[in-house]
């Protein structure tokens, strides 16, 4: 009973001072955006992609401005197999590197194309919504990383297109 009162006590104090002072209040209490809310935000030449882990499955979610809902995928790749990359990643970064010609340091930095194949191909040139377009065809992306993605260099990922290394 008591604690039923003293919540409904906290909760008309935050009342009033939402109602004396919204700016203070949205400081102390933050909600989540709606979707349409989030692509009044989102630049016509952007996407946001957010990566979420699930135990051993990785989710990948895209929203643009012209998208209704969010698409979403579970990528073909464990968890696991992205952590050894991960750390793949930070031991050929950390280490000094040696003056070499590019092929040679390229094949150092192998994780980092394995990775755009891992993460990113999957959804590269897949149709987003109604409109056709796919994530290659947006200039700028918003990575939301999870987990140990947070440790990943995704604008370094690269592949190799006619001969050429393209960046993310």
């Amino acid at each position: 009973q008591e604690l039923h009162s003293k919540k409904n006590e906290w909760h008309k104090v935050w009342e009033e001072i939402r109602r004396i002072d919204p700016e203070f209040a949205s400081l102390k209490q933050t909600a989540p955006l709606s979707i349409s809310q989030l692509r009044k935000l989102i630049p016509n030449n952007a996407a946001i992609v957010e990566y979420f882990i699930a135990g051993e499955k990785i989710l990948v979610f895209v929203l643009t401005a012209e998208m209704s809902a969010p698409f979403a995928c579970e990528l073909d790749v464990s968890y696991s197999l992205i952590k050894r990359r991960v750390e793949d990643c930070q031991y050929n970064v950390a280490r000094k590197p040696e003056k070499k010609e590019k092929a040679a340091w390229l094949k150092e930095l192998w994780p980092l194309e394995k990775l755009w194949e891992e993460l990113i191909a999957p959804i590269y040139s897949v149709p987003l919504g109604k409109n056709g377009k796919a994530l290659e065809d947006f200039p700028v992306w918003y990575v939301i990383p999870h987990g140990q993605l947070y440790y990943l260099p995704f604008h370094s990922f690269w592949k190799m297109d006619k001969g050429e290394i393209v960046y993310l």
